[in-house]
């Protein structure tokens, strides 16, 4: 007889949670985390085929009570965790951060969010660490799938044998990979399809939008169909299939990072582990035990909103105390969002999912009214600026006013600036003058630094300068075209190598990026590839970046502290890595008798123990982690050319 609940279920979810928490903590163990939530579209699948399955047997499935089911489920603890975000996060963050915040929490509200980051950020970029709701694309795909698969599936389920359901759900589902695969090779504009197709671009589209992930979810109904009125699958070899699922999502865990496109045929790995674990737990397993002992189901019925505090609150931290939290706050807060979930597993969601409490219709319009509610304010708070929250910033700041920056209007300019210089340079940079040609290859580094020369070019009479795009972390794209390719690195390769005689025309070529790993054997072979001369060629190393430090800056004056204090905290605020970046590049160069500008130099004193932020005035030198403005390219550019001039000297 089949028993609708499965203790060993919530062991899996508690699986798939723990990773994902992990994950974002950024502990680098965990890099592959993200792939708890695969297992969760798997076990969403499996589960919500099995109820509507049973229901349907039973003549008693309809739409609106699957529909109030969801919202139940769903909705309470999410529509809670909202409110007590939103409140705290319009009083720490900064006016733009907040619009952006009021922005992804209307998407949220209309199930859009994978839309809206989609369409905004990379979800392994650095910015998500400092977004609360960046973790809820998850559950807007899921409750896309909850919207239009009850009504598919009942059609099936009334006109068609399961057998043929399963063959329809697995083309389906084969269709779903291939386009998770290759979705990279097609734009939305012009051109409309890669140059030259690949199996292996990197996509936000693969790993956002619901085509890509319906197979996941599919997995987990063609189980349930696949089981029909069984629990789980009875085998001698049992306990070998628990084991090797066990292994697959493991393996996922420890061995995918951020580099790995994703949704793709890599995802099959945590989805079959998933699906081994589902089909073949049963009581009579070795394994039983580990996954149905009382801690792992606490996760297991915690996990959901476990899920929807965690990211919020190391986000909000993140934002608050500026610093990334160490080994021991992580932990303080782990323990903290289990807190707040299991209250809100125990008050919120456990009373809401009771259908005695509330009625049908009542759920319903509660729903409406807190969503139309959610809309209203979060549009008024963009519309706004933030409730005008600038303004009493502004108001509190007086002459130090500022210091406030409007980032988009920031990074518009510098690309401006770089649009600007560069189509007055080209003609210049090619002209067989007399001039000494200097040429820039690099991402948005490389720009700042070619713009901080170009605002300071009458310190270098008789040069020429002109830029050549290589994108972010392009150096490991171009050295992992057979497992992972990115589209917009080759075609800027493709370009540079097009321009093959601005490079042989150069007198030097100055490279600078945003370093990732190990970065010297990946610069070695973009060398070769070029056929660089090495006498010709100028490392910069590695930006100083900070934690969130537009927002330190504006919090230490709001404070009322002193600039000198303010830069010390700037220093203390410095990632690390960037000093072993430094290391291994200038360790590079030397080996390899190649030039090498240290831009820590430029920014901060290591002897004083302070880095430049802004000026006597409060304008600031960056806009975010490590990006300079319009000022700061202007006075870091000065520090920039004199160790240039002098490294050209030598």
């Amino acid at each position: 007889m089949l028993k609708y609940y499965r203790a060993e279920i919530d062991g899996i979810r508690a699986l798939a949670i723990i990773p994902v928490v992990l994950f974002h903590t950024g502990f680098s163990l965990f890099e592959g985390g993200y792939v708890g939530v695969d297992v969760f579209f798997v076990i969403s699948g499996y589960l919500i085929t099995r109820l509507i399955m049973r229901e349907h047997s039973e003549n008693k499935f309809s739409l609106t009570s699957f529909y109030e089911r969801r919202i139940r489920r769903i909705l309470p603890a999410l529509f809670f965790m909202i409110l007590i975000i939103t409140i705290i996060a319009s009083f720490i963050m900064v006016p733009a951060d907040l619009v952006n915040f009021y922005k992804s929490s209307i998407a949220n509200t209309l199930f859009l969010s994978n839309i809206f980051f989609w369409t905004n950020i990379n979800y392994f970029s650095n910015p998500t660490e400092l977004i609360p709701l960046i973790h809820m694309w998850s559950i807007s795909i899921e409750e896309q799938f909850y919207l239009v698969f009850p009504i598919i599936f009942i059609y099936l389920i009334k006109n068609l044998k399961l057998k043929k359901i399963l063959i329809i759900f697995f083309i389906f589902s084969s269709l779903s990979v291939l386009f998770a695969q290759v979705v990279g090779n097609f734009n939305l504009t012009q051109p409309y399809m890669a140059k030259q197709f690949s199996f292996f671009y990197i996509s936000s589209a693969s790993f956002y939008l619901p085509l890509a992930r319906a197979w996941e979810l599919l997995i987990g109904c063609m189980i349930a169909i696949y089981l029909n009125k069984e629990n789980n699958l009875k085998n001698k070899f049992s306990d070998l299939y628990i084991f090797l699922g066990i292994v697959f999502i493991i393996a996922s865990i420890f061995f995918y990072n951020k580099n790995i496109p994703y949704a793709s045929i890599y995802t099959i790995l945590p989805v079959v582990g998933a699906s081994l674990l589902i089909l073949f737990l049963n009581n009579k397993s070795f394994f039983y035990f580990l996954f149905t002992n009382k801690l792992i189901i606490f996760f297991g019925l915690i996990s959901y909103s476990l899920y929807l505090w965690h990211q919020p609150l190391f986000a909000l931290y993140r934002i608050y105390f500026i610093n990334e939290p160490k080994f021991y706050e992580y932990l303080l807060l782990i323990i903290l969002a289990i807190i707040i979930a299991f209250f809100s597993w125990k008050y919120i969601e456990k009373p809401f999912r009771n259908r005695s409490f509330l009625s049908k219709n009542k759920i319903f319009i509660l729903f409406l009214l807190i969503s139309f509610l959610i809309i209203i304010f979060n549009f008024f708070g963009i519309n706004s600026n933030g409730f005008n929250k600038i303004k009493f910033i502004e108001n509190k700041l007086g002459d130090k006013k500022e210091i406030i920056i409007n980032k988009p209007i920031e990074t518009s300019q510098i690309i401006n600036l770089q649009k600007q210089f560069l189509k007055l340079d080209i003609e210049k940079f090619k002209s067989p003058n007399n001039h000494r040609k200097i040429l820039f290859i690099g991402d948005s580094h490389a720009r700042d630094i070619y713009i901080s020369t170009k605002l300071n070019e009458e310190y270098l009479i008789n040069y020429d300068f002109y830029k050549l795009t290589l994108g972010n972390n392009c150096l490991f794209f171009l050295e992992q075209k057979k497992n992972t390719r990115k589209k917009e690195c080759e075609e800027e390769f493709d370009f540079i190598l097009k321009n093959k005689s601005l490079i042989n025309n150069s007198d030097y070529i100055i490279i600078s990026m945003r370093y990732y790993d190990d970065p010297t054997e990946r610069l070695k072979n973009f060398i070769n590839k070029l056929k660089l001369k090495k006498s010709k060629i100028i490392i910069v190393g590695a930006r100083n970046e900070f934690y969130k430090p537009v927002n330190l800056a504006l919090n230490l004056v709001l404070r009322g502290k002193n600039k000198l204090f303010n830069e010390t905290k700037l220093f203390l605020n410095r990632k690390n890595h960037t000093d072993r970046y430094n290391d291994k590049l200038m360790n590079f160069s030397q080996d390899n008798k190649i030039k090498f500008l240290d831009t820590f130099k430029i920014s901060c004193n290591a002897n004083l123990k302070k880095c430049d932020f802004y000026d006597e005035n409060y304008k600031l030198y960056y806009y975010d982690y490590g990006h300079w403005t319009k000022e700061g390219a202007k006075f870091f550019g000065k520090r920039f050319v004199r160790e240039l001039k002098q490294l050209i000297s030598n």
